[in-house]
């Protein structure tokens, strides 16, 4: 149940970012056609998010394995080189 929930919110978030897209893509035009600094702006703006999005996106795929959501204990010696110093 929790991989269905999991793939489902993936595929809320895919339709968002590409409906995003798109709307960044038709202010992009606009702002063309009428030599609009402030319609570009504000695509230049949604293609900011978009790209934020994606990002997060990438983290939480990047971290979406079996093991990923396990605690680590992660252990820092400082020195040259190991624990023999």
């Amino acid at each position: 149940m929790a991989e269905l929930a999991r793939l489902e919110d993936d595929l809320k978030s895919y339709s968002a970012v590409a409906t995003r897209l798109e709307d960044a893509a038709v202010l992009f035009s606009l702002a063309q056609e009428e030599d609009d600094e402030a319609t570009g702006a504000e695509a230049a703006g949604a293609l900011d998010e978009v790209e934020a999005t994606l990002e997060q996106m990438e983290v939480r795929r990047l971290l979406s394995g079996s093991h990923d959501e396990a605690a680590a204990i992660v252990s820092v010696h400082a020195g040259a080189g190991g624990t023999e110093s």
